[in-house]
């Protein structure tokens, strides 16, 4: 995890590696979705609260995932 501060705010960001079976079972497509979903939830819930507590904006980067 990277945290960096520009301007008025911090940017959070994080580096993951994740690795995968090739014809792994169809369930797992839904679990990865459902932990994503529910990280990428909780990480702006997180954010939320710190930009209450500190007066300053705390966010993720968005867009595309990098290739």
């Amino acid at each position: 995890m990277e945290i960096g501060f520009e301007g008025n705010r911090f940017l959070v960001k994080f580096d993951l590696t994740l690795g995968y079976q090739v014809g792994s079972a169809t369930e797992w497509q839904e679990l990865v979705a459902f932990l994503d979903a529910m990280t990428v939830e909780r990480m702006q819930k997180l954010l939320a609260r710190l930009s209450e507590k500190t007066g300053r904006d705390w966010v993720l980067p968005t867009g595309p995932a990098p290739e």
